[in-house]
């Protein structure tokens, strides 16, 4: 699944946070109104394909990182790059596309022509049953893997000579409550998230979860029923620049100071959805913890440190190597808000 590089599972911590955050997002969502969240620089402006989509990552640090021209290669590359052999490029914004059926599109920008052109090559030794199609534009490379119609799509409105929002648009044209959402993370002007995105659990989390983590939480798909495709907002935090040389998994949030705050818009009011926070935090085994002038939940885990809080109708989770950042993503998300209780409680 390489198109730039892999994002790998976030594993045990991100897997109960989503579960818990898409069983709390059940309910009829409301509008989300518009906040001050920072976001990477040029979020609103970037363009990007316009079909439907089922995730969508925006990574634009302040600096340039540094990736490792394997990431671009067929899985090993040892017959075209031998393993002693280094080699890297510049990567200085990139937007990534997934679909349903597991296809992805990206939009590579490179800090130099010679870096785009060596990346475009690199997509060309790929056999032809892996489905890759890119197309070099000056200092950008744009890649699309997968043979669907959603993948094929795509392929026609990157290939296009007629640039419109019939083919390309911003992410606040295609859906301005999935923006507005966006809006709703963090602010942070002195330090701006190198990454954020969008994701929509599909009906079949629980039962993923279930199978993936070994963790049951058959009472609360019980309870809710079927989980509708519910879309998270994200924003991923870390210092810059970032080497992007190795898998980036939850080691790489130990390596490179990396957090994620994730929010959801449900249609529960911030009474219910304390008491249901309470409910869903204490099945999934986290404790009850102080935060400010207000309650929060947390969970230790094998790679994560996570803590969960609502404002109003919001759900907020934040995840970190350490859990004084964790705490501290969360602060930050809860500063701006006053609509947050001195004791959300339920206890």
């Amino acid at each position: 699944m390489r198109v730039g590089w892999r994002w790998t599972s976030p594993g045990y911590g991100f897997a109960l946070v989503v579960a818990a955050i898409a069983l709390l997002s059940v309910a009829c969502a409301s509008e989300v109104s518009e906040g001050q969240g920072t976001l990477p620089a040029d979020t609103q402006a970037n363009l990007l394909p316009n079909v439907d989509f089922v995730g969508y990552l925006y990574f634009n640090p302040s600096t340039s990182s540094t990736v490792d021209v394997r990431r671009f290669l067929p899985s090993g590359g040892a017959e075209v790059l031998p393993p002693e052999k280094s080699e890297s490029v510049e990567v200085s914004s990139a937007t990534i596309l997934t679909a349903t059926e597991g296809d992805i599109a990206a939009m590579l920008e490179f800090v130099s022509v010679e870096d785009a052109q060596r990346v475009h090559e690199l997509y060309g030794e790929y056999p032809e049953d892996a489905a890759i199609w890119s197309k070099l534009d000056s200092s950008t490379v744009e890649v699309v893997r997968g043979s669907s119609e959603w993948a094929q799509s795509i392929r026609d409105k990157l290939d296009t000579t007629t640039a419109d929002t019939s083919t390309i648009i911003t992410i606040s044209e295609k859906s301005p409550q999935s923006w507005a959402l966006m809006t709703n993370l963090p602010t942070s002007e002195n330090d701006p998230p190198v990454a954020a995105g969008l994701i929509s659990p599909d009906d079949k989390l629980i039962e993923d979860i279930e199978t993936n983590v070994g963790v049951d939480l058959s009472d609360l798909d019980i309870a809710f029923g079927n989980i509708g495709a519910q879309r998270l907002a994200f924003a991923i935090y870390g210092d810059v620049p970032i080497d992007i040389s190795q898998e980036i998994d939850f080691r790489f949030l130990t390596l490179h100071d990396v957090g994620m705050v994730i929010v959801a818009q449900t249609g529960y009011p911030g009474f219910a959805l304390s008491f249901l926070v309470k409910t869903i935090a204490g099945r999934i085994g986290m404790e009850t913890i102080e935060l400010g002038s207000a309650n929060a939940r947390y969970l230790e885990t094998e790679h994560a440190h996570v803590v969960l809080k609502n404002k109003g109708s919001l759900i907020y989770a934040a995840l970190a190597d350490d859990r004084r950042d964790a705490e501290q993503l969360m602060l930050r998300a809860l500063a701006d808000r006053p609509d947050v209780p001195d004791r959300p409680d339920g206890r």
